[in-house]
Parts: C-alpha cells; sequence; structure tokens
C-alpha cells in the first residue's frame, strides 16, 4: 500500500526498503543504475509488478522533492515515466491480442470469451477495473508508449541536461507538439491542392484561421495547440471572395481581432452593416479582466440585397460550446432563412446541406454531433 506522501517518515520508511533507489542514492554508479532499471522495464511481464515501480518512483520523487534533492527527484520521475511507458506498451499489446476486454469496464463475459467446461460459462477477460489501472493512467500510458523512441529519450535528455523538473506531463505535450507539428504540414501541403471556389455566390460565411494561441490551461491539457494552419492578416486579405455583385458577407472572428475584421470587411469591398454575437456557455477568463464568452460575425453587404426575411433576426445569439473553431447550427440555420443562395462556407470543417464549401478539412466534424 502506497503512503500518507504528507509525512516524511513514512516515505523513509518505505522508500528504504527499495533497494534499487538506495544504491543509486547513496553511491555514484548512475550507468548501471540507469541500465538495471531499463532492463528490469523491459523484462516485466505483469502489470502489478509495472505498477510497483510507477507508485514507488512517485513516492521517491516526492520524497526527494520535500528534502531539496532536484536530481533524484527527476531520476525518480525519470523511472515513473519509463514504468509507465511500459505499462501503455502492456496494455496495448493485451488489447491487440485481445487478452483484456476493450474500456475501462469492458464487456464481462460477452462474445469472444472463452467457454470454462468445468462451468459453461464464460470466462472474463480481466478490463482496466479489473487490474486496478484508472482510466487516466491507461490513457497516458499509452500515448507515451506510442512516442517515437527518439522522441522520448529527447525529453528526458533535454529536462535532465536543462535541470528542469521532469514530468509527465513535459512528455506528453512533446508528443502533441511533434503530432500537431506534423499534422499541420500535412494540411499546409494539402491545401495547396484545393481548387478555388467554381462559381460565384450571393451569400458567403468565412471563418478566416486567425493566428492565435491557445490558452494553456490545468483542465483540458490537450488542447494547448491548434490542429490546424493559420493565417496572419496580410494572408487573410489576399483571399478572393467569390461574391456576385450584390451578396451577404457574414465573417466570425475573435475579440483580439475584431478590429481587423472591419478593416476586412472594406477591404473586399462590403459595406459595414452590424455585428453578431454569439453567446457561449463557459469560456477562460485571464487575470484581471472579464470572461471571454462570446464571439463575433461582422455581417457586410455589396450591393443592396435584401434579406429574405427579418423575423426573430436578432444581433445575438446562442449556440452549443462545441469543439475548437466548430461553430454552433443556430448561426447556420438563421443564415439559411435570411440571406439568398447560392451559399458557400469557406474554410468551414463541416458539410451543410445549402452550403458549398472551400477549405482542406471540410468533412473534419461531420459524425461528431
Amino acid at each position: 500500500m502506497r503512503p500518507d506522501i504528507g509525512s516524511n517518515n513514512s516515505i523513509i520508511n518505505y522508500c528504504s526498503q527499495l533497494s534499487l533507489f538506495g544504491l543509486f542514492y547513496w553511491s555514484n554508479m548512475e550507468l548501471t543504475k540507469y541500465q538495471k532499471v531499463k532492463n528490469d522495464l523491459e523484462v516485466l511481464k505483469n502489470t502489478d509488478e509495472v505498477k510497483s515501480y510507477i507508485d514507488k518512483s512517485a513516492a521517491m520523487r516526492e520524497y526527494a522533492k520535500q528534502s531539496g534533492d532536484n536530481d533524484l527527484a527527476n531520476w525518480a520521475a525519470e523511472v515513473q515515466i519509463r514504468a509507465t511507458r511500459r505499462l501503455g506498451e502492456m496494455i496495448i499489446e493485451q488489447k491487440e491480442s485481445g487478452l483484456m476486454n476493450k474500456g475501462a469496464m469492458g464487456n464481462p463475459g460477452g462474445q469472444g470469451a472463452k467457454v470454462v467446461p468445468s462451468t459453461g460459462t464464460r470466462a472474463q477477460k480481466p478490463t482496466l477495473s479489473n487490474m486496478g489501472i484508472s482510466y487516466d493512467l491507461s490513457s497516458q500510458a499509452q500515448v507515451i508508449a506510442k512516442m517515437p523512441e527518439n522522441d522520448f529519450n529527447q525529453v528526458i535528455d533535454e529536462y535532465s541536461k536543462e535541470k528542469k523538473e521532469l514530468t509527465k506531463s513535459a512528455v506528453l505535450k512533446k508528443h502533441r507538439q511533434t503530432t500537431q507539428k506534423e499534422k499541420i504540414e500535412i494540411l499546409k501541403e494539402e491545401s495547396k491542392k484545393v481548387e478555388n471556389p467554381s462559381g460565384l455566390f450571393r451569400c458567403i460565411v468565412i471563418d478566416p484561421p486567425w493566428k492565435m494561441n491557445k490558452i494553456k490551461r490545468d483542465v483540458s491539457p490537450n488542447q494547448q495547440e491548434f490542429d490546424y494552419p493559420t493565417m496572419t492578416v496580410p494572408e487573410i486579405k489576399e483571399i478572393k471572395i467569390p461574391c456576385e455583385e450584390k451578396s451577404h458577407l457574414w465573417l466570425w472572428t475573435t475579440q483580439k481581432y475584431l478590429p481587423d475584421a472591419f478593416h476586412l470587411l472594406e477591404w473586399w469591398g462590403f459595406e459595414y452593416f452590424f455585428t453578431m454575437t454569439w453567446h457561449k456557455a463557459g469560456g477562460f477568463q485571464p487575470f484581471g479582466l472579464p470572461q471571454y464568452n462570446s464571439e463575433f460575425v461582422v455581417f457586410g453587404k455589396n450591393g443592396a440585397l435584401p434579406f429574405l426575411e427579418t423575423k426573430e433576426f436578432s444581433t445575438c445569439f446562442t449556440g452549443k460550446r462545441r469543439e475548437h473553431s466548430r461553430k454552433p447550427d443556430e448561426f447556420y440555420s438563421l443564415v439559411e432563412r435570411v440571406s439568398p443562395g447560392p451559399r458557400i462556407d469557406m474554410f468551414s470543417r463541416e458539410k451543410r446541406s445549402g452550403f458549398s464549401q472551400f477549405g482542406n478539412e471540410p468533412g473534419r466534424f461531420n459524425g461528431n454531433l
């Protein structure tokens, strides 16, 4: 049983039983220490043994941090992370070989389970719950296990050389950054192949990929980086708007780029009429500032094209917050009701009836209701 890490005595008593850690701490055999840990982890076949490594190294890390020994704390963190990686490899292997149920609860005794001859019942495959592994630990372990060896070791080496505190979050962040960069490069290449819209439209909805950084949060840390290539304001200005002589333009923007949106409207040859506000539930709140819980749609006209109707047509609307950059269905229902076609949705990531599309991820959100 893991000790209460708030008690120094319990940590000392617990860690004194760990000969491997004691050997490292009281001697200078770092290479021997490292190779032994690595070899031990590679040959372990039992998830309970790997979990023991994770728990013991976590306890040692807390003890070292409280003692002010940063080197030992980072070494213990490395063992913990390497053990977590090994656990992820084992979970993946067991799932792929059909030796455990997928998911936290699995499907005990369900289809695929072997029949026990003596009882005639189906044997239950182990689940994460049976193995005492939480969903979060399983998820993190599998992500770390899938990291290329070079990327994984690069993070470990970087934090060791620079004497920075090593954590699982640092390793996971490196994985996200690498994955996002690779995806963005692929999208950049694919965007070169996207043909410009054919024909002209009387209704244009455009959601430019404004260049900005996401706010780093402890909640939902997997959402720190954008997963698509962004554009600067000068680059957005060069976009050709496929509009008829009389047309409507609905330009999505954020607080930061609201002034730029007004300038873009004029640059593209549209007359400004009003700004719509999407009120979203939740939102981040910077220190000393209000909560940012809205986005904006700047509307302009090119020529005297009237609305189809103005009944229940307000400049403020609510809509469900979903994935980043995904706009609410309520907005599109309104646009389809008040703006005549043909219509196009530029940089859309979701196919919609009644709208043509332009962008390199047109079906990204289809099926994610």
